[in-house]
């Protein structure tokens, strides 16, 4: 087996991994690519307002209610229906908001029992594991 000793780190207390930042105190969203979230202008096209949902999307676990958030934006996405509205504006501010007040996961302790908990609606779906 052989490494290459540059993309190796030793005795690290945190590790910057698929864009999560690893530490002992569990998982965290990599701070560059929240700015990045954060300093988003205004969509002002669906091609835009996909990055933005993508980039957003992939950090969604760590935002409570994201889908009931971001449920203004599924309108926007079907053809030729990009209007924005006053309820959009507030949904990607509310958005931006969330992303930069994100929690860090904590590692499970499979030491202890786990309770799940659902609660579903039209609007989205929240699922917790305590």
């Amino acid at each position: 087996m052989k490494v290459k000793q540059r993309k190796c780190l030793w005795g690290e207390h945190s590790v910057e991994y698929l864009g999560y930042i690893i530490s002992d105190e569990g998982v965290a969203t990599n701070p560059n690519k929240v700015s990045c979230m954060v300093g988003w202008p205004r969509l002002r096209i669906v091609q835009e307002l996909r990055g933005f949902l993508g980039l957003t999307g992939y950090y969604h676990w760590f935002v409570a209610r994201y889908s009931k958030i971001g449920a203004p934006f599924t309108s926007l996405l079907r053809k030729n229906a990009f209007k924005w509205t006053n309820e959009v504006t507030r949904a990607f501010e509310e958005l931006k908001a969330a992303m930069t007040t994100t929690p860090v996961l904590a590692l499970p302790d499979f030491r202890h029992l786990f309770v799940v908990e659902c609660d579903a609606s039209w609007e989205g779906i929240d699922i917790i594991l305590m």
